[in-house]
């Protein structure tokens, strides 16, 4: 073994202080999850916990007694035994004196529990099985997950399983990219996200967290020493490893993910992808936010939002362009983040239970010098219309795309290699064309999750004719007369009317509710045949049921509805 991971240097006492600390921090962000949850659903993590420790027929996702269970160092205490009886009053829980522990641990990382936590997060949960769990049990495991999954629906949840084996990083593993899993175009980096986010809802810790920075070098062996020579219960632990230095060739394919990630979550994924053009800047030297985390918490300086990982990420990205003076991009950051925790903080509140939010992001306002009208723009953001979501995605997409930009031109400077596979590579390119590829006759769509609803009361088509003959049809918001319209500016404009009522259909300013008048009176078109076009519209293309999965990106495109408009505004008999 070499010198700097001998074991002269391993204080018990100090081991012990420094498990007891990280678990302090775990038990606080776990309450703070709970904290922030509905009452229904707190007793979510709890019903997991049990329903993967025993294969009970009363609980979420049973199949059969075959289905891997029983999680290592957990035995179910009386508030996961009272949550099951309200799940279900007939619960009885089985003792077993031989249980078979098959999955290590349960950790739920991301943003549960910490400052940019709320009602709308999802919950990406990692359960972790013995290296040797055959494929028939990962089977098995996996179809019950699916099935708890569907269940967490009900309550109003959105989570997301992932199965692990502590072999995953060591061993350069990957899943199947979906639209949660990131596939082969980040590893390490995603570790680094586990380590500064994860929560243990049952079972073994990180060995990670007992490994100083110092001993990255040999870590292997002195995670060896830690367990071999009994400073630490193996059987209290489980090791994905360390973070080494983040490899160059991981950051096209993570850039990429994030990007595709903007697709649905622009503001979240802009902090992230910022976050990793950080990284890039201090190559060769890169030092992870997980390294910062963990020095935090070795120096005692553990408060609970000094180390909350969404904070860290911004402090982290705060810096780097406060160091580089660019002062729009950090406006655009706070916007997100402010966006992303979801705390309206313009707005008194006499009873709130998730304080310790509002108290921060109060604090954090003041800093930025964000005065009450600058709140209110935001914290309005449900009443945002087309014009002001029009400029706030330019301002995301142009945010994403030199970001990536920036990123994809580092990792061609530094690595022949990328780490991406050419599977997930044309998967994730195929995926940003049909969002952000702009052609000819293809619906832009302007909204992706900005304001909840552009929705209009009233739309105005006006057929404007120039002087080289050539015809445009624009669309207003409101109804605006054929001598006002000069005074208007229009909110789209396009020389083919079907192609501007689609897009305001898809786009959401045209509903159900919606008039929508023709301005003047046209000679070729009737107001009958266009509240026909927007009839059909509506009734054959239902928005929101039109959710690709992988698969359609694996084929080339087909048809999956189709209207039939012949001679819009033409007389037949003419």
């Amino acid at each position: 073994m070499q010198e700097s991971a001998n074991s002269e240097g391993i204080d018990r006492k100090q081991l012990a202080v420094l498990r007891k600390r990280f678990l302090r921090i775990n038990r606080q962000r776990l309450m703070r999850m709970r904290g922030a949850m509905p009452e229904h659903q707190r007793d979510f993590a709890d019903i997991v916990c049990l329903a993967l420790h025993q294969n009970h027929p009363i609980l979420p996702g049973y199949i059969n007694k075959e289905v891997p269970s029983g999680i290592s160092d957990y035995t179910p205490g009386q508030p996961a035994i009272r949550a099951a009886k309200r799940h279900a009053k007939s619960f009885v829980l089985k003792k077993r004196a031989h249980l078979k522990r098959e999955i290590l641990s349960l950790f739920i990382m991301g943003s549960s529990g910490t400052v940019a936590h709320s009602g709308e997060s999802d919950y990406d949960i990692w359960v972790c099985h013995r290296r040797d769990l055959s494929a028939e049990g990962r089977a098995l495991l996996r179809r019950k997950l699916d099935l708890i999954s569907q269940w967490s629906h009900t309550l109003g949840l959105d989570a997301h399983f992932f199965l692990m084996d502590e072999d995953y990083f060591t061993q350069n593993k990957s899943a199947p990219m979906d639209k949660e899993a990131a596939g082969s175009s980040q590893h390490y980096l995603l570790l680094d996200e586990f380590y500064r986010t994860a929560i243990i809802l049952a079972g073994r810790a990180p060995l990670w967290w007992m490994v100083p920075d110092e001993q990255n070098e040999f870590y292997q062996e002195y995670a060896k020493t830690l367990l071999e020579k009994r400073y630490l219960r193996a059987t209290d632990w489980i090791d994905f490893g360390h973070v080494p230095e983040l490899p160059v060739n991981e950051f096209f394919g993570a850039a990429l993910w994030q990007v595709y990630k903007g697709i649905d979550a622009p503001y979240k994924s802009v902090l992230k992808i910022i976050l990793m053009e950080v990284y890039a800047s201090m190559y060769p030297d890169i030092l992870p936010l997980s390294s910062d985390y963990k020095r935090h918490v070795y120096l005692e300086d553990s408060d609970p939002s000094v180390v909350d990982p969404y904070l860290m990420v911004y402090r982290k990205v705060e810096a780097y362009l406060l160091k580089r003076k660019e002062y729009e991009r950090l406006d655009l950051i706070r916007r997100c983040f402010y966006i992303k925790v979801n705390i309206k903080v313009s707005q008194s509140v006499t009873h709130d239970s998730v304080s310790w939010r509002r108290e921060l992001m109060t604090r954090l306002c003041r800093q930025w010098g964000w005065e009450q009208d600058r709140l209110l723009q935001l914290d309005n953001r449900k009443h945002w219309k087309v014009n002001r979501a029009k400029k706030e995605r330019r301002d995301l997409v142009s945010e994403l795309t030199n970001s990536y930009k920036f990123l994809s031109n580092f990792g061609r400077q530094h690595s022949s290699l990328t780490r991406i596979t050419e599977h997930d590579i044309t998967l994730l390119g195929r995926k940003l064309y049909a969002a952000f590829e702009r052609r000819s006759g293809k619906i832009e769509s302007i909204n992706p999750n900005i304001a909840p609803n552009l929705g209009e009361e009233l739309l105005t088509l006006h057929r404007h004719r120039s002087s080289s003959s050539l015809n445009s049809w624009l669309l207003y918001k409101a109804r605006v007369s054929a001598d006002d319209a000069k005074f208007h500016t229009p909110v789209k404009r396009s020389t083919n009317l079907v192609e501007l009522v689609a897009w305001a259909y898809i786009n959401g300013l045209m509903t159900k509710t919606t008039q929508v008048f023709l301005n003047p009176a046209d000679e070729q078109l009737s107001e009958r045949e266009l509240q026909q076009l927007c009839r059909g519209m509506i009734q054959h293309f239902p928005i929101a049921s039109i959710k690709p999965n992988n698969h359609a990106f694996e084929q080339p495109a087909y048809l999956l509805y189709q209207l039939l408009i012949v001679n819009l505004g033409v007389d037949p008999m003419a």
